[in-house]
């Protein structure tokens, strides 16, 4: 049992988490639609079922979730986010070709980059801390998934992007601070 200093101090590390991530999360999941045109812009628009070749996604149910030990959930977090982070590279490259004027929107992109950097960042620290040495990362996935997309595949992936790196951060949130 937690002691209630342990557990005020739990709840501090959960507001203050929740307090730096949280503008990102809801302005990288929002703004970007308002730029890219029907359906996508209109309120309410969800694709819950799409998903992008080579991004790992969020959604798995909670059983399964819960019977992970705290070493895969972190190994999982850890291959999704360095993913992530080079996904909003492509995302930015996109949104400077079919949004050029829009510097609001790639400061955003680039903020939630660094953002979801640090948070592999600290997922890799998790490990050195526990002294597990996860396998190496995979190679970069997106040579073959950058080249030729149309605009409406540009428009989709930088939805699901924004969608599945909302959904990891919960999942993250999970691990760190709820220790599921």
């Amino acid at each position: 049992h937690h002691s209630p200093y342990q557990s005020i101090s739990k709840h501090i590390s959960i507001s203050t988490f929740f307090q730096s991530h949280c503008h990102l999360l809801l302005q990288s999941s929002s703004q970007p639609l308002q730029y890219q045109e029907k359906p996508f812009s209109c309120p309410g628009f969800s694709f819950p079922s799409w998903q992008e070749p080579g991004l790992p996604t969020a959604s798995m149910g909670f059983r399964k979730w819960r019977c992970l030990c705290s070493g895969d959930r972190l190994l999982l977090a850890r291959n999704a986010f360095s993913v992530i982070s080079e996904y909003f590279q492509l995302i930015q490259d996109d949104q400077l070709s079919l949004n050029p004027g829009a510097t609001d929107l790639h400061q955003l992109l680039e903020a939630t980059r660094l953002s979801s950097e640090a948070v592999l960042r600290n997922l890799i620290t998790a490990f050195e801390t526990l002294g597990f040495q996860p396998p190496p990362l995979q190679p970069d996935t997106l040579s073959w998934t950058s080249a030729g997309a149309t605009t409406f595949q540009k428009k989709v992936r930088g939805y699901i992007l924004c969608r599945e790196y909302r959904d990891w951060l919960f999942a993250f949130w999970a691990i760190k601070y709820l220790k599921l």
